[in-house]
C-alpha cells in the first residue's frame, strides 16, 4: 500500500511523489523524522504529542509532528486520522488508503491509488 524507496538522503522512506523525489524518512539525522524538503535535506524529529503527524510504524504509535493546520495531507494509516501536510493547493493527489478525504499532490498518471481534491477519480501513481 505504501511505497518504500531507497533513494536520495533517506536509506528508508515512504514515497509521496513520482520517483520518490519527495518522501518521508524513517532514518535520517534524528532517529525518526519527516522530510520537509527535496531529497530529505531537512527533517523534523519525533514528538509524541501533536495534532497532525506522519506515522512511522504500522500501529501508528510513533509519529512526527508537521503543523497543526493544513488543507491537504497524506494518510499513513487505515483509519486516516493521522497524516502529514504537504501543501494547501493542488489538482492531482493520491490516496494511500481505499477511502479518504484528504490527500497529497503527486505527478504523472498510472494505476495505483486515486484522488483529486476531495473526490477520488483520476488515477495517479505513488509506487508499483
Amino acid at each position: 500500500s505504501l511505497c518504500v524507496c531507497v533513494e536520495f538522503a533517506c536509506s528508508l522512506c515512504v514515497c509521496v511523489e513520482f520517483a520518490c523525489s519527495l518522501c518521508v524518512c524513517v532514518e535520517f539525522a534524528c532517529s525518526l523524522c519527516v522530510c520537509v524538503e527535496f531529497a530529505c535535506s531537512l527533517c523534523v524529529c519525533v514528538e509524541f504529542a501533536c495534532s497532525l503527524c506522519v506515522c512511522v510504524e504500522f500501529a501508528c504509535s510513533l509519529c512526527v509532528c508537521v503543523e497543526f493546520a493544513c488543507s491537504l495531507c497524506v494518510c499513513v494509516e487505515f483509519a486516516c486520522s493521522l497524516c502529514v501536510c504537504v501543501e494547501f493547493a493542488c489538482s492531482l493527489c493520491v490516496c494511500v488508503e481505499f477511502a479518504c478525504s484528504l490527500c497529497v499532490c503527486v505527478e504523472f498518471a498510472c494505476s495505483l491509488c486515486v484522488c483529486v481534491e476531495f473526490a477520488c477519480s483520476p488515477c495517479v501513481c505513488v509506487c508499483i
